[in-house]
């Protein structure tokens, strides 16, 4: 997070993707609205053996977010990620900065 001059690395990253004209969501590198399911269903198979696996509402909601181009938040809690009233969730916050 030190290089980037912030502790919210995933925003940080959304903004200079923005900034230089990058695509910033799924659906703008060609990832069909239709395959975000079986998305989900992979990441969870992936990580079954984790100490921790990932839930696959969690990782679904994520990948919506990232197919829609909804720039990542930081965490309310510790362990979740988005506003605190959706847990897990990536707050939208475009036009904030």
């Amino acid at each position: 997070p030190a290089a980037l001059g912030t502790d919210d690395a995933p925003g940080a990253l959304y903004d200079r993707a923005a900034a230089l004209g990058a695509p910033t969501s799924l659906a703008a590198i060609g990832m069909p609205a239709d395959g975000l399911d079986a998305a989900a269903e992979q990441v969870v198979a992936a990580a079954a053996g984790n100490v921790r696996p990932p839930e696959r509402d969690a990782i679904r909601r994520m990948l919506d977010d990232a197919f829609h181009g909804r720039r990542p938040g930081m965490p309310s809690t510790p362990g979740t990620r988005g506003t605190g009233d959706q847990p897990g969730r990536l707050a939208d916050t475009r036009g904030t900065r």
